[in-house]
C-alpha cells in the first residue's frame, strides 16, 4: 500500500521540479539586465519622471507602471541598483542618475535603526556611513543605497510582502 503512495508523490514531486525548470525564468530574474536596454543614464532620467507620478502608494490610483511587481518603474530601479552597485558608484554619480534620494540617514542614527528594523548588519550602522533611500511604492517599498567614504558599498531593499 505504501508503494503507490510513494510512487504518486515522486511524479507530483518531479512535474513540480519540471515546472520549475520549464518556468519563464524573465519573472524570476529581477536583476536581468536584459529587462531594460538602455544606458544608467536613460534609465535614470526614465525613472525620475516615474518618481514623480503618483501612484497607489502614494496617495494616487492604480497605475501598473508605477505600482505593480516588475512594472516599469520596479524594473528601472533594480537595473539601476545592479548597475550603480557594480559601479561602486560615489554620491554624486548616484543622485546624478537617480535624483535626490526621498531620505538620506546617517549610520549612527537611532533612526536609521529604527527605520530598517535590525536589517541592517552592525557594520553598515557606522558613523560613517550613509544610507540613500528611494522609494519605489511610497514608504510601502523602496531600495536603500549604503555609501561609505562616498561609494557605493550595499544595496538592497525593504519590502512590507504583504
Amino acid at each position: 500500500m505504501k508503494t503507490p503512495v510513494v510512487f504518486l508523490l515522486s511524479i507530483l514531486f518531479g512535474l513540480f521540479l519540471s515546472s520549475l525548470l520549464t518556468a519563464d525564468k524573465s519573472r524570476y530574474t529581477p536583476n536581468d539586465r536584459t529587462l531594460i536596454t538602455v544606458s544608467p543614464e536613460a534609465a535614470g532620467m526614465e525613472f525620475q519622471k516615474l518618481r514623480k507620478i503618483k501612484g497607489h502608494f502614494s496617495g494616487g490610483k492604480w497605475l501598473d507602471s508605477v505600482d505593480s511587481w516588475m512594472g516599469r518603474k520596479h524594473r528601472l530601479m533594480l537595473y539601476l541598483q545592479k548597475e550603480l552597485t557594480s559601479r561602486k558608484a560615489r554620491k554624486d554619480t548616484i543622485t546624478e542618475i537617480m535624483g535626490t534620494p526621498d531620505y538620506t540617514l546617517q549610520g549612527d542614527n537611532p533612526q536609521a535603526s529604527e527605520f530598517f528594523l535590525g536589517i541592517l548588519s552592525d557594520e553598515l550602522k557606522g558613523s560613517d556611513n550613509e544610507i540613500l533611500i528611494y522609494k519605489w511604492r511610497g514608504s510601502h517599498d523602496f531600495m536603500y543605497l549604503v555609501l561609505r567614504e562616498d561609494r557605493l558599498i550595499k544595496s538592497d531593499w525593504w519590502m512590507a510582502m504583504e
